[in-house]
């Protein structure tokens, strides 16, 4: 249990009452970069005060939360603003389940799973253990002493209203700017205000009461998800390698075809499309889309035979590295492909913010699958959660 509850509670409140301070009726800009130094920083503190340090993967991870916060400030598209807030907050998500240990740099896709879950569960159940804590440590040492208590600061504000209200107007007298802040934190507890009053002050509350659960959960965490060994598979690989072999060279096969008619139609220049009956720009429109999905669903048809094949000798290894390498090198064709079509497309039609979107996607797309070509020749699958 923590050395001082009420830090926790202090903590999880200021960050909660951050979300209201800077996002209630705010557009999302520099607020979200200063909650999230808010959030990190309240968590460094109480690992501190608790006699722990963070891990040094979970500082690095810190710097690129920053840089990831600093997007909503530099960036006022709201398709890059969205990605980037969510981004960030899945991040900072993983910073809390690894804060200490900093296993995060070896988690496979499983052990991400396995300890978000985990870190969503305490976050719920945590502060409920340490209210039963707190409460039963009150009952035996303090008996009546929060009633007491009580009654002192309900006569405590009694007597300050008055003493308060009259030097308030004596101020607001003297001074025209202190007049009007006086007035609008009075417009605020109107009664026509009381029920955005009251949900805020409850969204809070049910804030403060995750968020201690959150901060329980980084700084001292129950259990620790422990990251896979290298050597060990999640799903023990059942598929042989003849099958694995046969549907890897029915889709080169397939790729290969269309590869094909790809340099002659598309990058063999626009007298060519012609003779097919299309122009150069309905060629481009037709099939972007569907060229993109064929590249991700290749990727993870990729991941999946990596995970379930079996390679028991290391001729099958090398042949099942080939035939990968083989793929990726036609799905890059194929990107290409869809790239040539989208640049066509933009010339007979302009610019939207969708196509820029997607010149660059299709970049990152190649760039993933030379990664993932990388890893696995190295023997690195594992990694692929991190890139």
């Amino acid at each position: 249990m923590p050395k001082s509850h009420r830090s926790f509670w202090a903590v999880a409140f200021l960050i909660s009452a951050g979300i209201d301070f800077l996002f209630w009726k705010k557009s999302v800009g520099i607020s979200f970069f200063i909650w999230s130094l808010l959030a990190m920083g309240g968590a460094v503190y109480l690992l501190y005060r608790e006699g722990h340090r963070p891990a040094r993967e979970s500082i690095w991870l810190g710097f690129m939360i920053t840089g990831l916060a600093l997007i909503p400030l530099i960036r006022t598209e709201p398709f890059t603003r969205s990605v980037g807030v969510l981004v960030a907050l899945f991040a900072l998500m993983v910073l809390a389940t690894t804060l200490r240990n900093g296993y995060w740099s070896a988690y496979t896709i499983w052990d991400v799973i396995r300890a978000l879950a985990v870190f969503l569960f305490s976050s719920v159940t945590r502060p409920f253990t340490l209210l039963i804590t707190r409460s039963d440590s009150l009952k035996s040492t303090q008996g009546n002493f929060i009633t007491r208590q009580g009654w002192a600061v309900l006569r405590g504000v009694m007597l300050a209203l008055p003493v308060v209200g009259v030097l308030a107007l004596l101020l607001a007298s003297a001074d025209i700017v202190f007049a009007e802040r006086l007035l609008s934190v009075w417009n605020v507890l109107r009664l026509e205000n009381l029920p955005e009053l009251l949900f805020r002050v409850f969204y809070i509350a049910v804030f403060t009461f995750i968020f201690c659960g959150v901060l329980l959960h980084a700084v001292l965490p129950s259990s620790d998800v422990q990251p896979t060994p290298i050597d060990k598979r999640i799903i023990p690989p059942f598929l042989g390698w003849t099958e694995s072999s046969i549907v890897l060279g029915s889709v080169n096969l397939l790729f290969l075809f269309f590869v094909v008619l790809q340099f002659r139609y598309l990058f063999g220049g626009q007298v060519n499309i012609h003779e097919t009956g299309f122009t150069y720009a309905e060629y481009a429109r037709r099939g972007f889309g569907e060229l993109v999905w064929v590249a991700c669903i290749t990727l993870l048809l990729i991941l999946i035979l990596n995970t379930i094949s079996q390679r028991e000798t290391p001729a099958h290894q090398r042949g099942f590295i080939f035939l990968n390498s083989l793929l990726i090198g036609l799905v890059l064709v194929i990107l290409a492909s869809a790239w040539q079509r989208l640049t066509l497309y933009e010339q007979a039609y302009g610019f939207t913010r969708l196509r820029t979107y997607t010149f660059i996607f299709i970049p990152w797309l190649g760039l993933l699958m030379l990664t993932v070509l990388g890893l696995l020749v190295a023997h690195q699958m594992r990694r692929v959660a991190q890139v």
